[in-house]
């Protein structure tokens, strides 16, 4: 098991406070800060990912276009979630290597050039 995101990898948070400021920017004025959005994308994101196991299984994707789109609708944004998270999808397909981590970067760069398909479970 490996400690991807914040160990080898940067988070995506510079990409979260990017859409989380476009959900404000579209909501009617003074309704919102890019900071309560983040709160509830997040909550609405860890309600959707603790019930997407066994049969009710739903990829990463899915559960951030669900749990964003019914935080644009809290807000009464007129942000388009699918237009928001393609900057999040383009990250999570080439995450930023973290230049000041302590894990050994060299080691396993190999690793993050390797193109697997989805996982799959079962079989």
């Amino acid at each position: 098991m490996l400690d991807f995101y914040g160990t080898l990898v940067d988070e995506d948070t510079d990409v979260i406070t990017a859409i989380c400021q476009q959900v404000c920017e579209h909501a009617p004025p003074q309704t919102v800060s890019p900071a309560e959005v983040a709160r509830a994308w997040s909550s609405a994101f860890r309600e959707l990912t603790g019930a997407a196991h066994g049969p009710a299984f739903r990829c990463q994707r899915d559960l951030a276009r669900m749990s964003l789109a019914a935080t644009v609708s809290r807000y009464r944004s007129t942000a388009d979630p699918e237009v928001l998270l393609r900057a999040q999808f383009a990250y999570w397909r080439r995450p930023q290597l973290g230049g000041d981590r302590c894990a050994p970067v060299s080691l396993v760069r190999p690793c993050l050039s390797w193109r697997a398909g989805p996982v799959r479970s079962g079989a």
